[in-house]
């Protein structure tokens, strides 16, 4: 069913991670589609999003057209359906070659941040906090957002278990996400509400150690859904799709 794919390590040339080199830590992507399904659940459209990995896209994109899905449902029918699709893989160096083979961690499909309205104000009280070593230069707060079916936000709250604690950051970061606006799932046409979570990162420091330490801690890992969002991502928590075809933990 699956035909093997691998990718030349030139195609990754930003990448500081060179085959064989059990020490590296892995290497994951996260790419993303805007795709509409018909009401069979096969895939009529697929349009690739982000300008960073398009050439990785491009080589994954065959593969995921003959993916099979269920599509969203009216009165129980299953009905045309657009959605997100976002597809995390694990780039494998292949042994004694200079290949990397993919292997997919994750599919997730669902409504997604389509446009920041205001980027979160960064607190003079926080910087201040940080800066002189109260707070820690690094902080992560993970808003959680409810939509409607024209991708407005009703209610916006924070998850405080994996959030920083400082008021003013919530405040911030609450604010700003209200401003956003959501590009929720298409069922027959119709907008359909729902949910999600993205991290908002707040940061101080500007060297290449302090830069990696930031991405590192602002990403987010759910323990629920088995997947990893960064600064910029979201994560949908509910959707009108599901993925039919065995991928998941998959070599490509």
């Amino acid at each position: 069913m699956f035909s093997k794919l691998v990718l030349p390590l030139l195609l990754l040339a930003a990448t500081p991670v060179f085959a064989g080199d059990s020490s590296a830590p892995p290497m994951t992507r996260t790419l993303a589609w805007d795709m509409s399904l018909d009401a069979s659940g096969k895939i009529v459209t697929l349009a690739a999003q982000g300008k960073d990995d398009e050439a990785l896209q491009a080589k994954l994109e065959p593969v995921i057209r003959n993916w099979q899905f269920d599509p969203g449902r009216i009165n129980s029918e299953p009905v045309a359906t657009e959605t997100r699709l976002n597809v995390q893989i694990e780039l494998v160096p292949i042994e004694g070659s200079e290949q990397l083979a993919i292997k997919v961690q994750d599919v997730r499909t669902g409504g997604q941040v389509a446009a920041i309205g205001r980027h979160a104000r960064f607190p003079k009280e926080a910087m201040r906090k940080m800066m002189s070593g109260r707070l820690a230069p690094v902080q992560r707060v993970l808003v959680e957002v409810s939509y409607d079916g024209t991708g407005k936000p009703m209610s916006v709250s924070v998850v405080p278990e994996v959030s920083s604690q400082d008021e003013s950051l919530i405040n911030a970061s609450i604010t700003a996400a209200k401003s956003w606006t959501i590009k929720p799932e298409q069922v027959a046409g119709v907008g359909v509400p729902g949910k999600l979570v993205s991290p908002l990162c707040y940061f101080i420091g500007n060297s290449v150690a302090e830069v990696n330490k930031r991405n590192t801690l602002c990403g987010w890992f759910s323990p629920i859904h088995k997947v990893s969002i960064g600064e910029g991502q979201s994560l949908a928590l509910d959707s009108a799709v599901t993925l039919k075809t065995d991928v998941i933990g998959r070599m490509l």
